[in-house]
């Protein structure tokens, strides 16, 4: 078995939290989006270009980047996407969006902060109760400097290891304010392994994206400390990766080049490349 890690277990990561994106959008009427994009801005550029499918004023994504090297560099190399009207860009920690957002407007943020679960983090935690919300975290497994941790999930750290830990602490509190857990996978991005989960109030999301189902053995292996193969990276990329797409999915392409969807939206959002839609736009030229 190949085990899946580095770059390509957070590309695995990155597509299972921009599919739950648009499936989360895809029935809101307006929706409000934070995140933190570091250097890569992949996920905001997918989220932008889907944005059309709301009226004047029904979207907005606010971004935030503590690291002044970083942000800065981005004001150069992003300002194609941070001059967007509907689109703001801080220099600032991730801060919840209480009082910004419009009556009914949903929320969604993926707040992959990499790091500790740290108290700030915790004193930060949103859980709206007026509007449907999904939230993805991301954080280290590996705990250097353990002086900012909450205390009671520092004692669950020392009991059950850092992952399982965070997934008791984080799913009690977000129970306790009308959410759930939904989906919960380990992985290693680089050298450090990563924990990454979601929590939500909308009943219609039920389960874990299903790329994360379908990797989620080979991300977890891969995970392991100790693992003679963690160097080992399965050959294909996501984009080529067949078996990736279900059915549903299929259907959902070839319905979208019926209904003239731009291609680059359509390899966005199902992550294929062109030769592989391309193969989709012979099918329905045959008659399909």
């Amino acid at each position: 078995m190949d085990y899946i890690n580095g770059q390509l277990a957070k590309d695995i990561t990155r597509t299972a939290v921009t599919n739950l994106y648009y499936e989360f959008a895809a029935n809101q009427k307006s929706i409000y989006v934070q995140s933190l994009p570091g250097d890569l801005w992949q996920f905001e550029k997918d989220v932008l270009a889907s944005s059309s499918q709301f009226g004047k004023d029904e979207f907005y994504l606010e971004c935030f980047e503590k690291n002044a090297e970083v942000y800065y560099s981005n004001l150069i190399r992003r300002e194609n996407l941070i001059g967007n009207d509907n689109m703001i860009y801080h220099r600032d920690v991730f801060s919840n969006p209480e009082g910004k957002l419009r009556d009914g407007q949903s929320y969604f943020a993926w707040k992959d902060y990499c790091g500790l679960p740290t108290q700030d983090i915790i004193d930060d935690l949103y859980f709206p109760n007026d509007r449907k919300s999904l939230q993805i975290f991301t954080f280290a497994t590996i705990w250097r400097i353990e002086d900012s941790i909450p205390y009671r999930l520092y004692c669950l750290k020392q009991k059950y290891g850092a992952a399982k830990a965070m997934i008791l602490y984080f799913a009690k509190i977000a129970s306790q304010h009308g959410y759930r857990l939904f989906f919960k996978c380990k992985y290693r991005s680089r050298k450090t392994p990563m924990i990454i989960f979601g929590i939500t109030n909308d009943s219609s999301i039920m389960r874990m994206p299903s790329i994360i189902s379908e990797m989620q053995i080979k991300l977890e292996l891969g995970c392991l400390p100790n693992n003679k193969l963690n160097a080992i990276f399965p050959r294909q990329t996501i984009g080529n990766t067949k078996s990736l797409l279900s059915d549903s999915q299929k259907e959902e392409i070839y319905k979208s080049l019926k209904e003239n969807t731009d291609d680059e939206v359509i390899m966005k959002q199902y992550n294929i490349s062109k030769k592989r839609l391309g193969s989709f736009k012979a099918w329905i030229t045959m008659g399909y």
